[in-house]
């Protein structure tokens, strides 16, 4: 842990306005020795790695989801970026979770919905028709030395080259009521803002607790996103999912591509597979690789960064993980690549976990080796639980994702008894 750059002063956290960072009372040290110690209690006696972090809490996220208020001052037709419930509303407009650019960024958005007179949308009347506001960011990963001998020294080698950020912005909207003034003026914000690589508007009429909706719309030249993982770029699509933070997906990336490389594992499955992180990162070690994942625009930008490769060892599946499981769908391959003999299985599934019939395939199956990244430990226990009868956990390995919050990722390594 050593030169990390840590402070658990947020103005927001200390005055009680905002308490995302749930863990912010604690040093940075103390944050994570809580996690290691839950861990150790769900998991006795097995051994935990490295805790692997981002060097810093500045620029420690890069995605944010905010919705759109109304000025605090109550300014008419000014706006800001923040949080908001039922009970209250509260802007972030400087939160320390993201850097320099980035709030530059935020400052631009608002500038550009109150020139086209975007109204907050007020969850009490339904009206209004600025929802929220989705913020990529992909920064360039630079490596400080050129010689890089295993895992451990690339980490220490990496960083962030400063203000070399894009972004993708997506304004959520409850109808298409201004979308032609964001439009009229969306060339001149993109002007004034060179560093967003990706405009679009999504459209989401409905009120219930989701952040967006089905349909997306182009408001720049650019649809694909691309997010720097240092050797390759990792393209997404608006509605694609990514982790929030660049630096320790990398390292995550990295950790499963070192472990895939130490056991000679050459065919490999990925449910859950997202944009195809984990595969395209290890592409140059496997030599066939299958990911699937029921979000389509995730499985898009997937292909468009294997075409872009050229890896036609790489195979993508927009399908439900328990149709795939089943056999349906997906066409004739799907039987032929579910007959394959796997070196090893990669999940990352929701918070929820495993389903019961990927458990069940897993169990019958018995692949030599199964990868699980979790971002929940109560259902990485319950689903260590359900598959030990045939599978020895051996290791885990704890990633700092959601920076001073209770939540984090860890991979567990598990093997065929």
């Amino acid at each position: 842990m050593n030169n990390i750059r840590f402070s658990n002063s947020c103005h927001y956290y200390q005055l009680g306005l905002c308490q995302s960072c749930d863990n912010l009372h604690l040093s940075f040290e103390d944050n994570l020795k809580t996690k290691v110690e839950l861990l150790q209690t769900y998991f006795p006696g097995i051994p935990i790695g490295e805790f692997h972090h981002a060097p810093q809490m500045k620029m420690s996220r890069q995605k944010a989801k905010m919705a759109i208020l109304p000025e605090p001052k109550g300014a008419l037709g000014k706006v800001h970026l923040g949080i908001l419930t039922m009970q209250k509303s509260q802007e972030l407009m400087t939160c320390e979770l993201y850097g320099d650019q980035f709030q530059k960024i935020l400052r631009g958005i608002c500038q550009f919905l109150e020139e086209a007179k975007i109204a907050p949308y007020n969850l009490q009347t339904k009206t209004g028709e600025g929802k929220f506001v989705i913020v990529s960011e992909s920064n360039k990963i630079v490596q400080n030395n050129e010689v890089v001998s295993d895992l451990a020294s690339l980490e220490d080698n990496i960083k962030f080259q400063s203000e070399t950020g894009i972004y993708m912005v997506r304004i959520v909207l409850r109808s298409k009521e201004g979308l032609d003034r964001l439009k009229k003026l969306a060339g001149s914000f993109l002007t004034k803002n060179p560093e967003i690589y990706v405009l679009t508007a999504n459209i989401f009429p409905e009120h219930k607790a989701a952040f967006e909706g089905a349909e997306e719309i182009l408001l720049g030249n650019n649809q694909l996103f691309p997010v720097d993982m240092k050797d390759f770029q990792l393209n997404i699509l608006p509605q694609s999912f990514f982790q929030v933070n660049q630096m320790v997906a990398f390292k995550l990336y990295h950790h499963v591509k070192e472990r895939v490389r130490q056991y000679s594992l050459k065919k490999i499955l990925d449910l859950y597979t997202g944009a195809g992180g984990f595969l395209h990162t290890m592409s140059d070690v496997i030599h066939l690789g299958v990911g699937v994942e029921i979000s389509k625009p995730a499985i898009d930008a997937a292909n468009h960064t294997k075409h872009f490769r050229g890896l036609n060892h790489l195979n993508f599946f927009a399908i439900d993980v328990d149709h795939f499981l089943r056999g349906e769908g997906g066409g004739s391959s799907v039987g032929e690549f579910l007959a394959i003999d796997f070196d090893a299985v990669i999940v990352n599934p929701p918070r929820n976990g495993l389903s019961r019939l990927c458990v069940d395939f897993l169990n019958s199956k018995k692949y030599p080796y199964v990868i699980y990244s979790s971002c929940n430990p109560e259902t990485l226990k319950r689903d260590t639980e359900l598959i030990n009868e045939n599978y020895q956990l051996l290791e885990l390995t704890p990633f700092e994702m959601f920076t001073f919050s209770k939540h984090f990722e860890v991979v567990a390594l598990f093997k065929t008894k």
